[in-house]
């Protein structure tokens, strides 16, 4: 489900008016609104599941038993990352209806300061979706996909999660090391990403920034694959090979992949969000919010509040494609090669 399905507002009419109002500025990020969120608890189970896990039979002769699998070991606890801003309102401010300023003119001024306050929360945590490094940093991050799936030259490169191995890990990555100068070169990435699409099945994601989906663009055109669609949210995104192109910026999908030789190179993220079968973020939150409170304190305040992490459910849910190369395009027409 969405970070909106998540989400029940509570309180008198004006406080749930004012949290849809709030959770509408935050959705208005699509690296967000891709975002698939389960329910679940504080230390949240991952169990990891790899394509060779079942090995049984699945036909049987008649009257012959079904093979059975028998479901064991132990699954990994996760923790939520805790995201949240807190604003407020001094006295000074509530005790102007003393001299005719209304209630709802006051606390309609608090919420437009909120509104503008809360792009800075959308953006960190639009970023940490792609960066973000887990129990890492002292103020606890969500796990990136680039953290989770480290651009590396071998295995040995990458940090097991959530029940995978360094080599089940090493498996969601694949080092492009192709530079998109050319038309040529760009129609080669677009044949190996059709491959690559091919490797997470019910892929519904792919998260570029503003600088590759330029050149995905230019490529979808050429190829007369470039589609489009509507996000859960009815909002219009483009799609190529028939997957939604999820564009965050530069700051949140980083043109700083090392690839030797090459000064500007980013990676592409082809995910399946699904809940409990795919990529999805576990949550006991959804987007909590609470107004502006009228007690003993001389402030006011008003609390937005998420909850959540990144979940592996699956090898084939994630796929980073990394090192692809976005120097200028060269200005003459395409060598033969």
């Amino acid at each position: 489900m969405n970070l909106a399905q998540m989400t029940r507002f509570s309180g008198d009419n004006q406080g749930v008016a004012d949290g849809r109002a709030l959770l509408t500025a935050f959705l208005d990020e699509p690296l967000i609104r891709n975002m698939e969120f389960s329910p679940d608890t504080s230390d949240y189970l991952q169990e990891a599941l790899a394509a060779s896990a079942d090995v049984a039979a699945i036909t049987r002769a008649e009257g012959a038993a079904l093979q059975r699998v028998n479901i064991t070991g132990s699954p990994t606890l996760g923790k939520l990352a805790l995201y949240g801003k807190e604003y407020s309102i001094d006295d000074v401010k509530k005790f102007d209806g003393n001299i005719g300023a209304s209630p709802e003119f006051i606390r309609n001024r608090a919420l437009r300061n909120a509104l503008k306050q809360i792009k800075k929360l959308r953006e960190d945590f639009a970023k940490h979706r792609i960066q973000g490094v887990g129990n890492a940093s002292p103020n606890t991050e969500m796990y990136g996909l680039a953290t989770l799936i480290k651009d590396a030259e071998t295995s040995a490169g990458q940090t097991a999660f959530g029940g995978y191995s360094v080599s089940d890990i090493h498996s969601m990555l694949t080092r492009v090391q192709i530079d998109l100068t050319t038309k040529i070169k760009i129609l080669q990435l677009m044949e190996l990403l059709q491959r690559e699409i091919a490797l997470v099945p019910g892929a519904n994601g792919l998260l570029m920034n503003t600088f590759l989906a330029g050149r995905i663009l230019t490529g979808a055109r050429l190829l007369h694959v470039l589609g489009s669609a509507q996000d859960s949210f009815n909002i219009p995104l483009n799609t190529v090979f028939g997957i939604p192109m999820i564009v965050g910026t530069t700051d949140m999908i980083p043109n700083t992949d090392v690839w030797s030789g090459h000064s500007l190179a980013t990676s592409l993220y082809i995910v399946r969000n699904a809940e409990l079968s795919g990529l999805d973020y576990p949550s006991n939150s959804g987007f909590a919010y609470s107004g502006f409170d009228d007690d003993d304190t001389p402030l006011g305040i008003s609390r937005i509040q998420v909850f959540t992490n990144t979940r592996l459910n699956d090898v084939n849910c994630v796929r980073r494609l990394s090192e692809i190369g976005l120097q200028a395009l060269i200005d003459k027409d395409d060598p033969v090669e």
